[in-house]
C-alpha cells in the first residue's frame, strides 16, 4: 500500500483562517485522487489542510502548499518551476512496486 498525503492551501490555526483559494492545490487534489481511484486496491490517498497541520509539515520538509508525501517522505512541494506533482513519476512507483506480485 502506497500512503499519498496533499496538504491544500486551506484550513485554520488560532485566529489566522485561509479564505483564498489555490488553482494548483485544486488540480494536484484532483490528479492524486484519480490515481487513487484508478489504483484503489493498492494507495491510499487523503487532502489535508495546510494552515491546520503547518508545524508537522514543517517538521517534514514542506513549507509551500500543494505539499505532496508519499509513504511519509517529502515527494514535491509547489515550485514556479514544478507547480504540480508529478503523477507519472507515482504511477511508475506504483506499477514497479506491485508488479513483482
Amino acid at each position: 500500500m502506497i500512503e499519498i498525503e496533499l496538504y491544500k492551501w486551506a484550513g485554520k490555526w488560532g485566529p489566522f483562517k485561509i479564505n483564498s483559494e489555490c488553482d494548483e492545490c485544486t488540480v494536484a487534489y484532483g490528479q492524486l485522487q484519480g490515481l487513487a481511484k484508478k489504483y484503489s486496491d493498492s494507495v491510499s490517498f487523503k487532502a489535508l489542510p495546510w494552515l491546520n497541520n503547518w508545524f508537522q509539515v514543517l517538521l517534514k520538509g514542506g513549507y509551500h502548499p500543494p505539499i505532496t508525501f508519499v509513504n511519509g517522505k517529502l515527494f514535491h512541494q509547489h515550485s514556479k518551476k514544478n507547480p504540480l506533482p508529478d503523477v507519472v513519476k507515482i504511477e511508475e512507483m506504483l506499477k514497479n512496486k506491485f508488479s513483482a506480485y
